[in-house]
């Protein structure tokens, strides 16, 4: 079983070659969220908040329009924009309201629950932080923060991309050394 998870973790990557006629269906995008629904949160808050958009609809078009310029050439191919946001106050043990230190770690485990299911259902995120995050404020209530915005889809193969995004889409993935990552007393 261990491996089965650490393959769908090697297999995730952040790519940005979408094939734009590809649609994900409603029984991915609900398996997507339920995967979400089900992270580990501090204190059980489970803090995170998520703004769909499919493509086509007016509510794509302006997600897409506050991405940052970087961005916005390719992921208006992408199936689904989703805003993700965390609620970062909540209420203690004595009830009364406090900041959630964690509420941003809490969406992170969510969003890469979101991801693992999206990869086993064969489909590719990638988590973009280049974005206008006052404009994004608009969507959200009081006390919830705009976190990052994913694009959700099917991977395609990379002929709508400009030529120097082609090639970063076929490098190589490369990871740190574990031992960079320790930090020895």
């Amino acid at each position: 079983m261990m491996n089965d998870i650490l393959d769908l973790m090697r297999m995730r990557h952040s790519g940005r070659a979408y094939h734009p006629n590809r649609s994900v269906s409603e029984v991915d995008l609900a398996a997507m969220l339920e995967a979400a629904r089900w992270a580990p949160s501090g204190g059980n808050g489970q803090p995170w908040r998520f703004k769909i958009a499919r493509h086509g609809t007016p509510e794509f078009e302006a997600m897409h329009a506050i991405l940052a310029a970087g961005n916005k050439d390719w992921a208006k191919h992408a199936s689904l924009l989703v805003l993700t946001a965390a609620e970062v106050r909540r209420m203690n043990a004595k009830g009364e309201l406090t900041e959630n230190r964690t509420a941003f770690f809490d969406v992170g485990m969510a969003n890469f629950a979101l991801n693992l299911e999206a990869v086993r259902r064969g489909l590719m995120v990638h988590f973009i932080g280049g974005f206008n995050v006052a404009a994004a404020q608009q969507w959200l209530p009081e006390h919830v923060v705009p976190v990052c915005m994913l694009t959700i889809g099917y991977e395609g193969d990379g002929t709508l991309l400009s030529d120097s995004l082609r090639e970063r889409e076929k490098a190589p993935r490369a990871r740190k050394e574990l031992d960079s990552l320790l930090i020895h007393s």
